[in-house]
């Protein structure tokens, strides 16, 4: 196992994001994204109540899962690096059913394909290592999107009633072991010592 966040690249500069951030854009409104974010807040809402803490959103993108947090009087700071969480080489070798490819794929660096900046994943146990080695007590790991990038085509989860079952289910899965280790995104809940 590589060093964590030993292999971390950022863009060269500023015009790979911003040639590339109208498809974000566009992802964050798509019906799965919208989804990510009610779990993600409800799942920090389980550990998160009281106005005046300092948050670290590790991994947070666009930092929407803690707006509502920030507008109740918490310190709020957001890190990114512009990365998916897994390979998507892996992701793709193991949906197309190649699993030697899938193998090879395990733990590799790659290039994002929104922000071109390359960075090796981290697992949720090697997160958990982090930050516990930073003195971090963990309240809870969860899995963000555990069904819903795998099943059926995008014309099909956006109908309404289906993606409300998809909803439901996603809410139903976040904690459950081990249907958040399918997810596509984990989330880790931790608290300093």
């Amino acid at each position: 196992m590589s060093e964590p966040l030993g292999e971390l690249e950022m863009p060269t500069s500023n015009q790979v994001f911003d040639s590339h951030l109208e498809t974000w854009k566009r992802e964050q409104e798509m019906p799965w994204s919208r989804i990510r974010l009610k779990v993600e807040i409800s799942n920090l809402l389980r550990h998160v109540g009281q106005s005046g803490l300092k948050i670290l959103d590790a991994g947070g993108g666009n930092g929407y899962a803690t707006i509502p947090f920030a507008q109740n009087g918490c310190q709020v700071v957001v890190a990114d690096y512009c990365m998916n969480r897994y390979s998507i080489a892996y992701h793709q070798a193991f949906l197309r059913g190649d699993l030697q490819a899938a193998k090879e794929a395990i733990g590799a660096t790659e290039t994002n394909t929104i922000f071109e900046s390359t960075a090796r994943a981290l697992a949720v146990d090697e997160m958990v290592k982090l930050l516990e080695n930073q003195g971090c007590v963990i309240q809870a790991d969860y899995g963000v999107r555990c069904m819903i990038d795998y099943w059926g085509d995008n014309e099909h989860k956006t109908e309404p009633n289906t993606l409300a079952q998809l909803e439901e289910l996603e809410f139903a899965l976040s904690a459950e072991y081990p249907y958040k280790l399918l997810a596509r995104f984990f989330q880790v809940i931790a608290q300093k010592a």
